[in-house]
């Protein structure tokens, strides 16, 4: 049996300082040793994971929510932005609304931000709302000081784009309409293994097809609500507690790793 395991980074792998613990490495290497195929699952871009590579030495990674998938032996598997079209339908929404302030654009390797002071604290390049209108992106963030309106979401819906309000956060994310399954799909026509198993975890409802979809689909301990309600496992342990490397432990011991 191939096990090809998905790892989701913020809340999962990542802790809340945003560093991985010793004990996934050891285990993430140990899967690794015994022919588990793992990629990374991730709505960061390119240039957000390439931090944690050398930790985990994933096999491929599944970026920008399934619209960049790479294997990291080889070339680009899969590569999409949000088309021109759809972004000129967003800007003509968001742009009504002065609750929406647009911080950031994301490309594959890139972040360009609204904020000089952010730009040059965090070595990013800085442009113009005009600027950021003109052209191609995979993720578009917008934060937003009190409750958005309503009417943001339906409107965000007729522009063929998958929109994601965090009112925790006080952000609207916007990106093409794909999903972290579809990069998953991807990675498993490039494998071509007639008998495999998919072992994800996630904490968001970014994650909610990937753990249906799985023949092992964990939330983490820490997960939104919406998400654990409806997963086939949850791990014992957060993800400040190695909660992905205790599950695997326990899983493959049963195994027989």
């Amino acid at each position: 049996m191939k096990y090809l395991i998905c790892l989701d980074l913020d809340g999962c792998v990542l802790d809340d300082e945003k560093k991985v613990g010793h004990e996934l490495i050891d285990v993430i290497a140990n899967c690794k040793k015994h022919g588990c195929v793992v990629t990374f699952n991730t709505t960061r871009n390119f240039n957000r994971v390439k931090r944690y590579l050398t930790d985990l030495n994933p096999d491929y990674v599944n970026c920008l929510s399934g619209c960049y998938v790479k294997k990291l032996s080889g070339d680009e598997l899969f590569n999409y932005c949000i088309p021109k079209q759809n972004m000129q339908q967003v800007f003509k929404v968001t742009n009504k609304y002065k609750e929406l302030n647009l911080v950031c654009s994301e490309w594959v390797n890139e972040e360009f931000v609204t904020s000089k002071d952010y730009a040059l604290k965090h070595n990013k390049t800085c442009k113009s709302l005009h600027e950021m209108q003109k052209q191609e992106s995979y993720k578009l963030i917008y934060f937003f000081d009190k409750d958005i309106p309503p009417n943001v979401q339906i409107e965000l819906k007729e522009c063929n784009v998958n929109a994601t309000i965090s009112t925790k956060h006080k952000y609207l994310r916007i990106m093409p309409k794909r999903d972290k399954w579809d990069g998953i799909k991807v990675i498993l026509d490039d494998l071509k293994f007639k008998d495999i198993k998919i072992i994800s975890f996630g904490n968001d409802l970014t994650d909610y097809i990937t753990l249906q979809n799985s023949h092992v689909g964990v939330a983490m301990l820490n997960a939104e609500e919406d998400l654990k309600k409806d997963a086939k496992y949850i791990t014992e342990f957060s993800n400040n507690e190695n909660g992905i490397a205790q599950f695997l432990k326990k899983y493959f011991n049963k195994e027989g790793f």
